[in-house]
C-alpha cells in the first residue's frame, strides 16, 4: 500500500502525460488504487474545512495567531465542526483556546 503510494507520487511527479494516465488507470481498478484515492479526497475535504474555518475567524477576528491555526490543524474533525458552529457566538480569538486542551 505505501509502496504504490510511493508510486503514485513519482510517477505523478515525473511521468510524462500518456504513462501517468495509464498508471492511474491500471491503479484504478485495484482496490489499493480506490483506498489511496478515497483518503485523498476525505484529506482534502477535512483540509478545506479547516481553510475554510481559518477564514472565517480572520473574518471575525481580523487576525488569526499562527500557533492557533497549527492548532486548528491538528484538531479532530468534530471539534473542527463545532467551532464552525459556534464561531457566531465568539466574542474572542481567545475564546479558541478550550479547543486546544481537550
Amino acid at each position: 500500500h505505501n509502496s504504490l503510494m510511493m508510486l503514485y507520487a513519482l510517477f505523478d511527479k515525473f511521468g510524462d502525460d500518456s504513462s501517468k494516465k495509464r498508471f492511474k488507470e491500471v491503479v484504478g481498478m485495484t482496490d489499493v488504487g480506490k483506498m489511496i484515492f478515497e483518503e485523498g479526497r476525505e484529506e482534502g475535504r477535512e483540509e478545506g474545512k479547516i481553510d475554510l474555518l481559518i477564514k472565517q475567524l480572520i473574518k471575525k477576528f481580523k487576525i488569526v495567531p499562527e500557533e492557533y491555526k497549527k492548532k486548528l490543524m491538528t484538531l479532530p474533525k468534530e471539534t473542527i465542526e463545532v467551532i464552525g458552529t459556534e464561531i457566531f457566538d465568539m466574542e474572542s480569538i481567545d475564546e479558541l483556546k478550550k479547543y486546544f486542551n481537550s
